[in-house]
């Protein structure tokens, strides 16, 4: 057994204390971090593409975003398809799309 590992399982209490230092002092940093999920904030400044995602956000006045899914194997059928266009139909009828 190594000179560390002998150290640890002799002195458990020592351990235990020196964990619950780390533990206390890491979750007091914790509370400084600060989640910022905006994309503008990932974007520098004179980037064109951040130009264009104020201008889409400005337009439709947010940036979230939704998203549909279509599961099936062929896209291409016409049954498919005509279920596309309905749910297409449906959705440009609501106000906020």
């Amino acid at each position: 057994m190594h000179n560390w590992q002998r150290w640890i399982t002799e002195h458990p209490k020592s351990v235990l204390a020196l964990v619950l230092l780390l533990t206390a002092f890491f979750a007091s940093s914790a509370r400084q971090i600060r989640f910022e999920g905006s994309v503008d904030s990932l974007l520098p400044a004179d980037d064109p593409e951040k130009r264009y995602y104020q201008e889409a956000r400005r337009l439709f006045g947010s940036e979230e975003v939704g998203v549909l899914g279509l599961v099936t194997t062929d896209v291409y059928t016409p049954r498919v398809l005509e279920k596309i266009r309905r749910l297409t139909e449906e959705i440009s009828q609501i106000p906020e799309v």
